[in-house]
């Protein structure tokens, strides 16, 4: 049985919008815990994305990009890279997935806690 995501077109019609564009695109969806935002983004778009990443709350910076990097490692065979990306400014850069095209979705807490150097409970997406 196919699993139906009801009232949420204005959301989907802006993730099919996003996912059309010609250029890189970028979409922070924010609310309250439990609501749905990663179900609606893994539902809804689960034919294109080929890269996934949930954060760990509470964790360090550097515990965080570590585990992106492990995760990237594991998903793209890519075996010669050696080091992980020593901020967020540019992991996308540093390791970027074979196609450059695609979205990156960040599902945030409804409050993001600032200056911590890491990315809390969040998750991200490349999509092909």
């Amino acid at each position: 049985m196919a699993i139906s995501i009801i009232g949420r077109k204005k959301e989907k019609e802006k993730l099919d919008q996003i996912l059309r564009s010609n250029q890189a695109e970028f979409l922070a969806i924010y609310g309250r815990r439990r609501v749905g935002k990663t179900f609606l983004v893994r539902q809804h778009l689960k034919d294109a994305i080929v890269f996934e990443l949930a954060g760990t709350k509470e964790g360090a910076k550097e515990q965080q990009l570590l585990n992106f990097f492990g995760e990237y490692l594991r998903r793209t065979g890519r075996e010669k890279e050696t080091q992980a990306p020593r901020s967020w400014h540019h992991p996308a850069a540093e390791c970027s997935p074979a196609s450059s095209e695609g979205l990156s979705f960040s599902s945030l807490p409804a409050s993001p806690k600032r200056g911590r150097g890491g990315v809390g409970g969040a998750g991200c997406q490349w999509l092909a």
